[in-house]
């Protein structure tokens, strides 16, 4: 049976221990540490959460253990077993180390893509305050042309009533003048009529007295002292009736009585005497 240095038998067990608590050693983010030996020999690990394990208290059950060991390969298959969990451990160290460097530069990425976007926001919230700003001027001049819209659509409607009252009085002399022109041509009608009537009645009236003068006029008497004559004359549909007398009052002395009645009623009557020698 080949001798094997006790402190390295024991850096091996507790090495083998250790690995059976890396587990929670990696759950509670623990690490170990190997203190350099003390003058008499002995050796300490720590760990990053301050406990300390003495590898001297430990070493007489080393002993007990060595003792009860018959085979060395078997304590060489241990420290091998300890050894792959050292580099298992050291390759997990690397690994967190990686990882933090990877979070770290995630990080300063995350702290850049901030950094960039209050740039970019910043840019937004000036061109959103420029837009609001011309949109404000743009509001503030519709507004002004709004008002003054509204001043000149006032002034018009306050036109359009004066030229409503203008017009409403121009419709009432209308209507007035209109009521007077309807008044006058119906008098006008009335005189026209009045006047084709009486126009009618002296045509009538003058036509049938040329035909009673007429009728008068053609009445002729006998040469004797007394003597009766009758005529009748029409003129333009007008007719007109005649009786005459003539008395003879020596031989060159006589005189004369007509009468004519007319087709319009009216009546005709004259006289004469005659004088010969």
């Amino acid at each position: 049976m080949k001798s094997v240095n006790k402190s390295i038998i024991a850096v091996a067990v507790f090495s083998a221990l250790f690995a059976s608590l890396a587990p929670a050693a990696l759950a509670a983010n623990v690490d170990a540490v190997v203190t350099n030996p003390t003058t008499n020999g002995a050796f300490f690990v720590s760990g990053i959460d301050g406990a300390t394990y003495d590898l001297q208290k430990h070493e007489g059950q080393i002993s007990a253990l060595e003792a009860g060991k018959a085979d060395v390969t078997q304590v060489n298959n241990v420290a091998t077993y300890a050894q792959q969990i050292r580099t298992d451990h050291d390759n997990l160290v690397k690994r967190v180390t990686l990882d933090e460097q990877y979070d770290g530069q995630a990080i300063i990425k995350n702290r850049d893509d901030i950094a960039t976007n209050k740039a970019n926001q910043k840019i937004v919230d000036n061109d959103q305050n420029v837009l609001i700003s011309t949109n404000g001027s743009k509001a503030d001049t519709a507004l002004q042309h709004t008002t003054t819209n509204q001043v000149a659509v006032a002034n018009v409607q306050t036109k359009q009533k004066a030229q409503d009252g203008v017009i409403q009085t121009h419709t009432t002399q209308l209507a007035n003048h209109e009521t007077r022109i309807t008044t006058l041509e119906n008098q006008n009608n009335s005189r026209f009529s009045a006047m084709e009537k009486q126009q009618n009645d002296d045509r009538k009236e003058y036509r049938s007295g040329i035909a009673g003068a007429a009728s008068i006029a053609g009445l002729h008497y006998v040469d004797t002292d007394n003597a009766i004559a009758v005529g009748a004359a029409d003129f333009k549909s007008e007719q007109g009736y005649a009786m005459g007398y003539r008395h003879k009052f020596a031989e060159n002395v006589a005189a004369t009585v007509s009468y004519a009645g007319t087709s319009d009623g009216d009546s005709v009557v004259a006289a004469s005497a005659s004088l010969g020698w």
